[in-house]
């Protein structure tokens, strides 16, 4: 790569950077404005509002959903129903995190990891650390993929995530997505 290269790449990355900040920024403040804590209202609109997070119904098709900090994405597969407000409370509870962390500890330790190993399909998918503290934190049990370790070590790494620089983060996000917790191990 050349530096005319370099430096366009870098003026991309930081133009997504800000567009990303910009948005969160909006939809932190609509989401301020319209508290909503109806479950039923939130799962029948294309565009709501749950406890202060902007809600956006996509026409994907699935039954799953993504929180990008104060916006969280729903599939239009997601029904009101049980699994259906258990998946709001869950991306909810990635957005209590994301206000705790800020925007790049969440990306870089809970948004990537979670990305990737949704692409690959690792399963089960919900007992992952990020995912495990995610459900924790909304009230949400899964007996079935939440162990007594698993738990603990979803605090573990949380803990880690509050208390480590943003920069430590960033060398260990392919740790994380390995699930090499080594790191957190130690402690």
């Amino acid at each position: 790569m050349n530096k005319k290269s370099i430096g366009a790449l870098f003026k991309l990355v930081i133009g997504v950077a800000v567009l990303i900040a910009f948005i969160h920024r909006v939809a932190t403040i609509v989401g301020r404005r319209t508290y909503n804590d109806d479950m039923n209202d939130v799962l029948k609109s294309r565009i709501s509002n749950y406890k202060g997070q902007v809600i956006i119904r996509l026409p994907w098709g699935k039954r799953s959903g993504m929180s990008s900090g104060p916006i969280m994405f729903l599939g239009n597969g997601v029904h009101d129903d049980d699994r259906g407000r258990r998946l709001v409370r869950h991306e909810h509870g990635h957005y209590l995190e994301y206000q705790e962390l800020g925007f790049f500890k969440y990306l870089v330790g809970i948004g990537i990891p979670s990305l990737v190993n949704n692409i690959r399909k690792t399963r089960p998918y919900y007992n992952q650390p990020w995912e495990v503290h995610a459900d924790v934190v909304a009230g949400i049990e899964r007996p079935k993929e939440h162990t007594v370790e698993g738990v603990e070590q979803g605090e573990r790494y949380y803990e880690h995530l509050k208390s480590s620089n943003i920069f430590s983060l960033i060398g260990n996000v392919q740790d994380f997505t390995n699930h090499d917790l080594s790191m957190i191990e130690d402690r």
